[in-house]
């Protein structure tokens, strides 16, 4: 599962129209949230609110390229209204996931936290945030081939 959408790890930048660099204070906002560079010329895209996984749109995603100009992580969040509806959407993201990678490698018990190994370079990441009444549910789909 290396493609959301119209995304795919490991596909150049260039192949890909309409994104947006992230700002300098949307840079400046991203790492204050714990968002962090990690190659040198690694810049950040708005992917919009239009990307399609698990039958459902995200309502907001980032693209991160590294030095080669090659997309290497898809970051989607959907910011559901209550718990009820941040569970339905962690299980249904579970469920498509386990059906094309098979069981998660990691889920730390009585968490809502998920890491799927795809292979040596291939990582999917997904969890559920509650920071006081507003949810979040985070899916990160990464590779970190060498430079």
């Amino acid at each position: 599962m290396k493609c959301v959408d119209k995304y795919c790890l490991g596909h150049l930048i260039t192949d890909i129209n309409g994104l947006k660099e992230f700002t300098r204070k949307e840079y400046f906002f991203a790492f204050s949230l714990g968002m962090f560079k990690i190659f040198r010329k690694e810049k950040f895209f708005h992917g919009g609110a239009d990307i399609e996984f698990a039958s459902m749109f995200w309502d907001d995603s980032t693209i991160a390229i590294n030095n080669k100009k090659e997309i290497y992580k898809i970051a989607l969040q959907m910011f559901p209204v209550n718990e009820e509806d941040a569970m339905e959407v962690l299980n249904q993201v579970v469920k498509v996931i386990i059906s094309e990678e098979g069981k998660y490698t990691i889920h730390p018990e009585f968490s809502n936290k998920y890491i799927w190994e795809i292979d040596k370079n291939t990582s999917i990441f997904l969890n559920l945030r509650r920071i006081r009444n507003y949810f979040g549910v985070n899916l990160i789909f990464t590779t970190m081939e060498k430079e």
